[in-house]
């Protein structure tokens, strides 16, 4: 009687799914008062059955997929409405932006007591928008699947990840995840914070003095972390950035390690001399929630997104964007709440994926990234356990050129079993993002491909 009623359900799903069209959106309800924007388009190659379903996610916490991603990084056309050369619909069956954690972008809570504060609880959510929309479409759950990430986003997909291949084992949806990409990733706080001032020192861009000044501040972090006081450890690494920003004259945290910015980072909106700070930025009350999201929030993303885009979205039939609800409305409140959670280390579930040999596991790193920079995230590969590490270390990496007869090199690369590792040789934190905003859009494209290429274990 089960398995009858097993096949029913089936069929009932099989039925319902219909052709992924050009573009569609929605929300999906993850749980009671908590509603999590999502945007899918189908790609170029979507005749084919083996062409992926890549997703992507981006970092804050409280960053939007839907807009930053979407219109400033990967997505078929950019902030002006021009087509995205590099687009990644262009190499795929179908490319998918989820606005999680709920509260970033569209996603909205009706209450702030249902905004998440775990990794566990965000991949709880991540999974339930990804079974609803793999249910949706006809076949889309059979395409190999991807996931590339940005920032926070690689503190989040580990457990994404996790929570797929999980629910998958269990029975509760199918989908084919072949691999993650953690790009400028945010997987251990700490293995940042304990190399900033010593990869400045080296590029000249700190002295002895500033080292030796700024050293009891990189301390407080450790120890909070040590400690497991994990809000503090947050508060610390605030901390930290201002006191680097002081010393180094305002060093980009994003864009690049040689370029400065004019006023403080820490300067309240109302005396922001840079003009860093959007409408939305303004309005978050956390200093900290409004340094690290303002890069996220351009103004004109911020007008594109609540002008044009909110009525393009609000024009299809039967979906809605609550009058109440502002992109990016609520951001400010979801890097807030998950401060508990933001400096807690995920190797450890790196690890494990490498380990269980399911999925590939990429890494690619902008040399020119100062948040996650490439000595921090070496220092947290190094806490690796996988038994291919040792082979891993050994193995002589190779130059990409982005376009044919283009001999500068763009990255290089090294691969050995289900582990890679990308070095952008003049990227900043957006790697796939134009050069206006840091990134290495061509050779992104390139490491994209190279990475959809190589498939699964």
């Amino acid at each position: 009687m089960l398995a009858v009623a097993a096949l029913l359900a089936c069929a009932v799903s099989a039925v319902g799914a219909i052709p992924l069209p050009a573009e569609d959106w929605g929300y999906t309800t993850v749980r009671p008062g908590a509603h999590v924007f999502w945007w899918i388009y189908r790609g170029d190659q979507a005749s084919d059955p083996n062409a992926p379903l890549v997703l992507w996610q981006q970092g804050g916490p409280g960053a939007s997929s839907t807009g930053f991603g979407n219109f400033l990084e990967v997505g078929p056309v950019d902030v002006s409405g021009m087509p995205r050369n590099t687009s990644w619909t262009k190499t795929s069956g179908a490319l998918l932006f989820i606005d999680n954690p709920v509260g970033s972008g569209f996603s909205y809570v009706d209450h702030p007591s249902l905004l998440t504060t775990t990794n566990a609880e965000l991949a709880s959510d991540y999974a339930a928008v990804l079974q609803d929309v793999l249910g949706k479409y006809d076949s889309l759950s059979k395409r190999p699947m991807f996931m590339f990430c940005e920032s926070f986003g690689g503190h989040m997909v580990p457990a994404y990840a996790t929570a797929v291949l999980d629910a998958v084992a269990a029975g509760k949806f199918e989908a084919n995840l072949k691999g993650i990409a953690l790009g400028d990733s945010w997987v251990s706080g700490v293995a940042y914070t304990d190399t900033w001032v010593p990869y400045l020192r080296q590029l000249s861009v700190l002295d002895s003095r500033d080292e030796a000044a700024l050293q009891p501040v990189v301390d407080a972090v450790s120890s909070a972390v040590k400690q497991g006081r994990w809000q503090d450890a947050t508060n610390q690494w605030g901390n930290l950035e201002n006191a680097i920003g002081e010393t180094a004259d305002d060093v980009d945290w994003y864009f690049s390690i040689w370029h400065h910015v004019s006023g403080n980072e820490a300067t309240p909106p109302e005396h922001d001399r840079a003009g860093r700070y959007s409408r939305i930025a303004r309005a978050m009350e956390n200093p900290l929630a409004r340094r690290q999201l303002a890069a996220y929030h351009a103004e004109s993303l911020d007008q594109l997104m609540n002008g044009p885009i909110r009525a393009k979205l609000n024009n299809k039939s039967g979906f809605v964007i609550p009058a109440n609800v502002t992109w990016g409305g609520q951001s400010g409140a979801v890097f807030e709440t998950l401060g508990v959670e933001f400096m807690k280390d995920v190797t450890p579930v790196v690890d494990a994926l490498l380990k269980s040999g399911k999925i590939r596991v990429n890494v690619y790193q902008g040399a020119l990234d100062l948040i996650c920079c490439t000595p921090g995230t070496e220092l947290w590969m190094k806490n690796l356990t996988w038994s291919g590490m040792q082979s891993f270390y050994q193995t002589q990496k190779t130059p990409i050129y982005p376009r044919p007869g283009d001999m500068n090199t763009g990255a290089f690369a090294k691969t050995h079993g289900i582990l890679s590792m990308y070095y952008l040789t003049r990227s900043g934190h957006m790697a796939p993002g134009a050069p206006s905003i840091g990134g290495m859009p061509d050779t992104m494209f390139k490491i994209h491909q190279q990475i959809i290429a190589a498939g699964g274990p």
